[in-house]
């Protein structure tokens, strides 16, 4: 079964467009948390904003022959220069992010996959894959593929998973760990040759602070260190054990859990505390937030919670009398949470007010991507996509 879209107001023909005619009013949403610091935060879309963000209208699906009972599964967009990258049951393929056309379609046989992790980069589509299933050895591969044609341009393999991806600086960097041992590796992005290795550390979030990663230790030695993300270069270290979830849009902040469930923020030159908060984090640490220059957007069990950047101290706090809410995601100043087995929220930035009366939107796996002028979102096989 080949992956197939429904759509409205379909592009006849198969040719790809122009080059020129590639970019989106914004540039798009090219990595999993919109850019390297993982802040799930467009701040860039200007179209669908709080005046028409309740009223949406469905334009186009896009079908892919995965199911969510297996690894594979439909994961969300990214988009970059028009392009939308989707995974299927062999593979992956383009999609005009406007129409809904299929450009090209690559299989790669990865039948017997996890979802893939994808980041476009300059002209080229990032995926790192790992197999199904295997704890002890797992086979793994990072490769790069030309985003015009789906054209592969170079690949590499990993001795461990690659349960996360972040690209910054010209570079990719990938962390993943199994039965022997937890590792980061970087590679640059030109051609995936190996810049440096290191074991016994964790990337816990595909985050990268103006160049930085933040890094668990797993090993003997305790406690977390910062380091370049092109040299590996350690910048500080603390005996403190962070768990990364993102940076601030200018990168000067890591914002972090540890195991009490308080969220913090962190100095990114020096490790420094500024401030921390209660209640956000879960108990290993985790915490499901956006970022941007002003607030930080939690999701904790059934709350969406709204901190005020600078100081950590709460604005508003939405209970929703339902199931526990995901990765809440942002743009055009509205709120996108999607509700467990429910619907997809959306609220006000600045006030966390419901704007969506009669919600639309519903079954969200993952979670929301608004760019262009285009919500889009997945229930795990079926991308719906809506505008105003």
């Amino acid at each position: 079964m080949l992956a197939g879209v429904i759509a409205v107001g379909l592009v006849p023909g198969g040719a790809s467009a122009a080059p020129g005619d590639w970019a989106l009013p914004d540039g798009g949403w090219a990595q999993d948390g919109y850019g390297p610091g993982n802040t799930g935060v467009n701040p860039n879309e200007h179209t669908i904003t709080t005046r028409n963000a309740g009223k949406l209208r469905y334009r186009w699906s896009v079908l892919s022959a995965v199911t969510r009972s297996g690894c594979l599964a439909q994961s969300a967009p990214v988009v970059a220069g028009r392009r939308l990258f989707l995974p299927d049951a062999n593979g992956f393929a383009a999609y005009d992010a406007v129409t809904g056309q299929r450009l090209w379609r690559r299989n790669v046989g990865i039948y017997d996959s996890e979802t893939p992790k994808f980041a476009v980069s300059g002209n080229l589509l990032l995926s790192a894959s790992n197999t199904c299933g295997s704890v002890s050895d797992p086979d793994v591969d990072l490769a790069a593929y030309d985003v015009a044609t789906g054209a592969k341009r170079w690949s590499v393999k990993r001795d461990a998973p690659m349960a996360h991806m972040v690209v910054d600086r010209n570079v990719v960097a990938v962390g993943g760990g199994d039965a022997g041992e937890d590792r980061v590796s970087v590679y640059r992005r030109s051609d995936g040759t190996l810049l440096w290795s290191a074991a016994e550390l964790e990337l816990a979030a595909d985050v990268s602070a103006d160049g930085r990663l933040l890094l668990a230790r797993t090993g003997e030695k305790k406690g977390s260190m910062a380091v370049d993300i092109v040299t590996g270069k350690e910048l500080w270290s603390t005996k403190a054990r962070w768990t990364v979830a993102a940076a601030d849009p200018a990168g000067e902040r890591f914002i972090v859990g540890d195991a009490t469930g308080k969220l913090h923020a962190l100095d990114a030159r020096n490790g420094n505390t500024v401030w921390s908060a209660g209640g956000i984090a879960r108990e290993d640490g985790t915490a499901t937030i956006a970022v941007d220059d002003t607030r930080i957007y939690a999701t904790h069990d059934t709350h969406l919670i709204a901190l005020d950047a600078k100081t950590g101290k709460k604005i508003w706090d939405q209970e929703f009398l339902s199931n526990p809410l995901g990765q809440p995601t942002v743009a055009g100043g509205v709120v996108y949470a999607p509700i467990e087995d429910g619907w997809l929220a959306i609220r006000d930035a600045r006030t966390g007010d419901d704007l969506d009366d009669l919600p639309l939107v519903g079954d969200v796996h993952g979670h929301a991507v608004v760019t262009g002028g285009h919500l889009y979102v997945t229930n795990g096989r079926v991308l719906d996509v809506f505008t105003p």
